[in-house]
């Protein structure tokens, strides 16, 4: 919960504008860190956006799911979506 007059950018430390184009080229264009820095990203900037991405890949993995039969999808079975079609 923010307190009056406390924003997200502030917390973050950079506007969400800067850091959509940073991620833009970082992750979508796949610059290096040398190319981001040489386009005007500050090196500190780059890295603490790396950093922060790193940190939170957790986030988008599959939860953990109890095993309860002799075969699961993701473990014992791994054929294509497609298979016996």
């Amino acid at each position: 919960d923010l307190v009056e007059g406390q924003t997200d950018e502030d917390e973050l430390g950079f506007s969400y504008e800067a850091v959509d184009k940073l991620l833009l080229k970082m992750i979508d264009e796949r610059w290096t860190e040398e190319e981001l820095v040489a386009d005007g990203f500050e090196l500190d900037f780059v890295k603490l956006v790396a950093n922060r991405i790193a940190a939170n890949q957790y986030k988008r993995l599959p939860p953990i799911i109890a095993k309860l039969g002799p075969r699961s999808v993701t473990h014992d079975f791994r054929y294509l979506r497609s298979w016996g079609h």
